[in-house]
Parts: structure tokens; sequence; C-alpha cells
């Protein structure tokens, strides 16, 4: 049994009351059960809610052709559009339901039974060794080799969302509608974005039950035009919309099986400079509920970040381009690397009218390139658009195997430089670095055949402690064998021995120059820090009484009340005594100065002040000053 939508548009006249005709049209289906409570409530007009039962051999049709009789006695065919809601998946070669053809049990092949087999361990001689052992002295002519290339391995960290952005300039033709099923089906994509739909609000159901059927659809009900559609597999990925606007659309993206989260806003830029720029407002006001989450911003900007990114025309609006850098500065977003196309639109003009332009483009911020680091933006050919999908695409690593590394306690070994000059001593034809380079290779696997004669150095240091620990205890009950001494002086020349050869592989892996002996570098950090956290934490303090507080809760109590006091208590004073600073003043006014330079300056001294100053008895400012006073 099956929930199927039956979506007439327009409903035939005869079909007017919801039980009249609404059986009869799910007949075409199946065997019709029950409506739902909404259908029967007579609530909802768009579309009828019916259980059906569906026969397992039949087709699922996804339209029903119904005659509707007209007022001069003929009958016209009317379409009713069916979505079916869930449908399981069933398999052709078992006949059953549950799973698919693919995953069917009688396709697995049998397995045979596990038997343990012991393999022993070969041995195998280092490569080089023979030949340096066997080369004669006569000059050796070595032909250069061809490097046979690096292994491409796919990036392993968390999964990424298979989304993609297209500008498709319309949704209503076949064409159209079929390259947006095969883009889905090339990329894999479980994320779409589609701008410019030219879709009438009437045809949006059908337009989306031709394209996809079974994924979820979101269009704006705001946007002029259907300007955004956003659609999903449902059984891969679950979307949240977050804020909604006429040039965008901000959701939250749930990536099922891996269970990661990301932020992907799909936007599309009016082709005014002004109205553009509430754009960058809304998309930068978007940044407070962002956080830490990655982010992507993808879509058809209509503008461009620089004038290389034009081929073609002479009108350039710098105001835009400004805007648009600005925009990204603001927001901390950058720039994916694109792959594919250079330009992802066209005028389709040819000769001097002929302009080309990157106007899509895909935008991250930092916690995205942490998370998928090696993500870029594909541009995939124009297919039946002027503009190309934007893919997210994973780039790929390349892998160049394991690098050598030379170990320093190497030089410290028994034979070491007669093993460096058997090989240093043949005599290879060409140029200085040439031979330099074949002979530092010929080195190689001697070295690793010498780091894996040394073994585990953590674990020979561990060895060596516990052979010195069991002589050591046989020592304690025969204090005179002169044997146990002598073993238990050479256990522990081989502890030290063990000791400096594991601190000198752990400072070259930890790239510590600076230091020269005592603890490993593991621990030198983390010691260090612990000083440091030591030395600034208090354990105890004596207060004013001389009694000595240790715990953790009366020493920070003592320093509230001593700080209460010291700054809010009965040591603050109203009254302040200077009498203290009369030493350290170099001129000291009477009290009768001092009430002459509080007291208000009477009207005949200024008057007086001011003549004297006129007839040329003043020399500035400062004698009238000092003459009032």
């Amino acid at each position: 049994m099956a929930m199927g939508r039956v979506s007439p548009d327009p409903r035939p006249t005869r079909f007017r009351k919801p039980f009249d005709g609404l059986s009869t049209v799910a007949s075409g289906i199946g065997r019709p059960l029950y409506p739902d409570a909404i259908t029967k409530a007579c609530t909802r007009l768009d579309f009828a809610r019916v259980c059906v039962m569906l026969d397992y051999h039949s087709t699922l049709p996804k339209h029903v052709i119904v005659m509707s009789p007209r007022e001069d006695g003929l009958e016209t065919p009317c379409r009713v559009d069916v979505e079916y809601e869930w449908i399981p998946s069933k398999c052709t070669q078992c006949c059953s339901l549950g799973h698919s053809t693919s995953t069917c049990p009688a396709n697995r092949k049998p397995t045979k039974p596990l038997v343990t087999v012991y393999v022993p361990k070969p041995v195998v001689n280092p490569p080089m060794r023979k030949e340096v052992n066997n080369v004669s002295k006569e000059p050796e002519v070595v032909s250069p080799t061809t490097s046979k290339g690096k292994a491409i391995v796919p990036h392993k960290g968390s999964s990424m969302i298979p989304l993609a952005c297209w500008n498709v300039r319309g949704l209503n033709r076949r064409d159209h509608q079929l390259a947006v099923s095969d883009l889905v089906d090339e990329f894999h994509l479980k994320l779409v974005g589609l701008l410019e739909t030219r879709v009438a609000p009437s045809n949006v159901t059908y337009v989306q039950s031709c394209i996809l059927h079974g994924w979820n659809w979101f269009v704006d009900p705001g946007g002029p035009g259907n300007r955004i559609w956003i659609t999903w597999d449902n059984s891969e990925v679950n979307v949240d919309i977050l804020a909604t606007h006429d040039q965008f659309i901000h959701c939250r993206v749930h990536l099922l099986r891996s269970r990661t989260c990301s932020l992907v806003t799909f936007a599309y830029g009016v082709n005014d400079v002004y109205p553009r720029q509430l754009l960058w407002t809304h998309l930068v006001d978007l940044l407070d509920g962002v956080g830490d989450e990655p982010w992507i911003v993808l879509g058809d900007f209509n503008t461009v970040l620089d004038t290389r990114e034009i081929c073609g025309g002479t009108n350039t609006s710098h105001t835009a381009i400004d805007d648009f850098a600005e925009f990204i500065m603001n927001s901390g977003l950058v720039t994916l690397p694109s792959r594919g196309a250079i330009f992802t639109w066209h005028n389709c003009s040819d000769g001097p009218r002929s302009l080309w332009k990157k106007l899509d483009r895909m935008l991250v911020n930092d916690s995205w390139l942490q998370q998928w680091p090696n993500t870029a933006c594909f541009n995939a050919t124009p297919r039946t658009s002027d503009h190309s999908p934007i893919v997210l695409h994973s780039a790929v690593t390349h892998k160049d195997g394991r690098c050598f590394l030379y170990d320093n306690h190497l030089a410290k070994a028994l034979g070491f430089i007669e093993l460096v000059r058997s090989v240093w001593d043949h005599q290879i034809v060409g140029t200085p670095m040439y031979s330099i380079t074949r002979k530092l290779k010929a080195l190689k696997p001697l070295f690793r055949a010498k780091r894996k004669e040394k073994g585990d150095l953590t674990a020979n240091v561990a060895q060596a402690k516990g052979f010195l620990d069991i002589i050591q205890q046989l020592m304690e009950n025969d204090h005179s064998n002169d044997l146990l001494i002598n073993l238990e002086r050479m256990a522990r020349l081989v502890l030290l021995r063990a000791t400096r050869l594991e601190q000198s592989m752990l400072q070259q892996r930890a790239k510590i120059q600076w230091l020269k002996g005592g603890d490993q570098c593991s621990k030198i950090f983390f010691r260090k820090i612990a000083g440091r956290r030591a030395a600034q934490k208090i354990f105890q303090i004596t207060d004013v009484q001389g009694v000595r507080i240790s715990d953790e809760q009366g020493v920070a109590g003592e320093f509230i009340r001593f700080y209460t006091s010291l700054l809010g208590g009965q040591r603050r004073q109203n009254h302040i005594n200077v009498s203290f600073l009369r030493s350290w003043a170099r001129y000291v006014i009477t009290t009768e100065d001092g009430q002459n330079m509080t007291r208000p300056v009477l009207r005949e001294e200024v008057k007086e002040v001011f003549f004297l100053y006129c007839r040329g008895q003043g020399t500035g400012a400062g004698w009238v000053l000092g003459r009032v006073l």
C-alpha cells in the first residue's frame, strides 16, 4: 500500500465533490482504500491524499487521464498528476519487497570457510648489499631512469555534501528538464540549487515531478518569478531552511550517512548594482549565526571580482566590482579554486558583441577549509543554458609515498663509516650532482636495514630496564657474587646507551636543537608548563593577625576580606592630612595669600590693572594676574 497525492489541475467539473469521482481517479492507480483526514474534511483544495493498494507487478503511472464531460455532451481528456510519498524497494530477481536487485541475497556468492595457515616470515636481505660487495672497481655507466608517476588517492576526510548550483534560464522546456536530471546523475548530486526557473506558480508541481521524482523541493514563496529553487534527496540529506530572501536562501544541511552538518547559501544577485547591495548586507548579517560551522555561499552573483574575469565588451561597472570585493573582505569568505571552464557565462553572440564573464562561483569560510581542505569548484559545460553549472568537487591528493628519514643515531653505530665508504668509493659516470644523487639513493636501503636491526628504540629501553631490575633483585640475595656485579655494570651501560639512542630519535622527531641532555623531549614541554602553573598558584597565606591559612577556600576568603577592608572598609578617610607634603613643596604660601587667591576679584581692581597696562607699565598677562592678586 502507498499513500498517493492526486493533484488535478484543473479539477474536472465531474469531480468537484470530493467523493464523487475521487475513487474513480484512484482506481486508475490501484485499489483505493480510504482518504486521509484532511481530504475527507475537504479543508485542502490543492490535492487529494488517498491510500491505495498497488499490485506488485503493475507499473506506477505518474499521471492518470480522466475524461471530463462538457456542456455540449462531448468529453475532454483531463490530466491528473500522481505523486507517491513512499514506495518500497523491490527486487526483480526474487520477486520480493524490502531490498533491491543489487543487494539481493540470491546474488551473494558462497563464502569459503577460513583456514588458518602458518606462513613463516621471509628473511629478505638488503637489496643493495649484494651489489655493493660484488661491484668491481671499473667505472660504472648508469642510464637515467624515468619516474613512474605518483599514486592518486582520494582525500580521506569527513564526507562532503555533493551539491551544485545552476542558472538554468528556464525549466519549462523538456530539454532543460532532462539536462538537470543528467547533471544529477553524472555527478551523483544530493543537493541542487536551480536559479531563474521561469516557471509559473500553477505549473510548479508538474515541472518538479518531471525533473527529479521523489526528491524534496523548496521554493521561496516571496521570491518574484520563482528565482531560486532548492531540491534534495531526503534519503541522503536533511535540509532545514533558516532564512529566505529575494536574492538568497540560507539553510543548514545534514548529511545522514556521515552525520556531518554545514551551512549552505544559494545566492542569485539581481542585475542592478544598487539593489544587489542588499544581498551583500544580508549575507554579512548571517555571520552572527554561523559561528564555527562550515559555510559555503554559491550561485550566480551577476558580477565579477576582477576585470580579468571578463573577456570582450567595453562597459565594466567598477562600482559592482568594488562592492563585491568589499563584501568578501567584510565576511571573511574566500573563493574556492575553480576547475573546468574559465568563464561561466556567455551572451551567445559572435563577433565584436561576444562577451564572456565569470559570474558563478563558490565562497567558503575558514571552518569549511579546515574540514574539507581539498575542495574545489568545478565549472561544467553550459549544456542547455548560457550559464555553466558549478559543482562542488573534491580534489585528489598526490601521495608520494613515505619519504626517507635519516636517523642521526645511525652515525654512532659500529661500522657506519665503513658502510658509507663502501658505497662512496664507487665511480659513477655523469655530472657530479648526478653521481651524488645515485650514491645517496644506494645508501637508502642500507640505512633502512640498519634501522631495522636497531628495532623499536622505546621497546629496547623498556627491555633494558627490565633486565637491570632482574639483576638487581638477584643481587639482593647474593651480594658477593662477582658475576652478578659485572652483569649489573653491563646492564647499566646497555640502559644508558639505549636511553641515549631513544633521546636522539625523539629530539630529531620533535625537531628540538637546543636540548643537550636530560629528560625526554615528550616531557619537557609539559614539565615547563606545570612549573609555571605551580609558581602562579598560592597554596597558603598569613593574615594580619599572623595566622597561617593553607586551605583553598580560606586563602580566597582572606584575599576578599583584605581588599574589602583596604578599599572600602574602616581605613577609608575623608580628611587628608597634607602636612607630610610640606617637605616636598618648593614654594609654600601663607594662609593670607591662599585666601587672596580664592576671593572674588573686585571691579575697581580690574579697572586699575587695565589702566596701568594701557599706560605701558605692564609687561604681559602674567603681570596683570599678579597685580590683581
